[in-house]
């Protein structure tokens, strides 16, 4: 079987829209697209046209409740694209910037969401090496008033996250982000109201985790499943160490 199209054979990630189109994010030859059942792709890439995506590299791919597109690049920052959009010319970046409408690193590792009612919620995207941005997305919002949230200040006191290099994230109903570190193993953060500052946890696996304990290197979270070298099933959350 061929797959018309597929020029890059270095593949991130793939993803499933709501309306079943597959997207497959390369490393460095953009985004291709399946569009029908002949496994033909359509292929979007960085170019010189305005629009474009701002990176070839894409490391995550994500579509939030209302259908709007979130791409995690490896060098470009954030790519949204809206669910309004009549083209794929119509790519918006968001970069590193310490202003709150940029992002903390361009290396965006992973993107996941907390719906919080069918008008709101949190989205979520994590990096290599500057932690963990926030946005508060309602159904109405334009993306020149986004606002990104920065977690950068590793601590130990429960106010920020426990390290800047995060790999993977996953949402759990409205209050709820397990967090992936890079070597140092799993966090948590948990909130009350949307707005309000987490509480961020560092839960030590080598508690609960059978033996032996691998490298606390965790690549990816997905429901009740860590991928830490080897997969690992937490059926309940288990006592926190702050």
């Amino acid at each position: 079987m061929e797959f018309v199209g597929l020029k890059n054979n270095s593949i991130n990630c793939v993803f499933l829209d709501k309306t079943g189109n597959i997207w497959v994010g390369s490393n460095g030859g953009g985004i291709y697209k399946k569009t029908n059942s002949n496994y033909q792709f359509n292929h979007l890439n960085k170019n010189n046209t305005k629009g474009s995506l701002s990176s070839n590299k894409i490391r995550s791919l994500y579509e939030d409740q209302f259908g709007n597109l979130w791409i995690g690049t490896e060098g470009g920052g954030v790519n949204f694209l809206s669910n309004k959009a009549k083209n794929y010319n119509a790519f918006e970046s968001f970069t590193f910037s310490k202003e709150s409408n940029g992002v903390t690193s361009n290396n965006i590792f992973s993107v996941t969401e907390n719906v919080i009612d069918n008008d709101n919620s949190i989205l979520w995207f994590s990096t290599e090496n500057g932690g963990l941005n926030k946005l508060l997305l309602n159904r109405n919002d334009k993306s020149k008033n986004f606002n990104f949230v920065k977690f950068n200040t590793p601590t130990s006191d429960g106010t920020n996250i426990k390290s800047l290099a995060i790999h993977s994230i996953y949402s759990e109903g409205k209050n709820r982000l397990w967090i992936g570190y890079y070597g140092l193993g799993l966090g948590l953060a948990e909130w009350d109201k949307a707005g309000d500052q987490p509480f961020f946890s560092y839960i030590n696996p080598r508690s609960f985790l059978q033996k032996p304990y691998p490298s606390g290197k965790i690549f990816g979270l997905s429901k009740a499943i860590l991928s830490v070298q080897r997969l690992w099933k937490i059926d309940s959350a288990p006592e926190h160490q702050q």
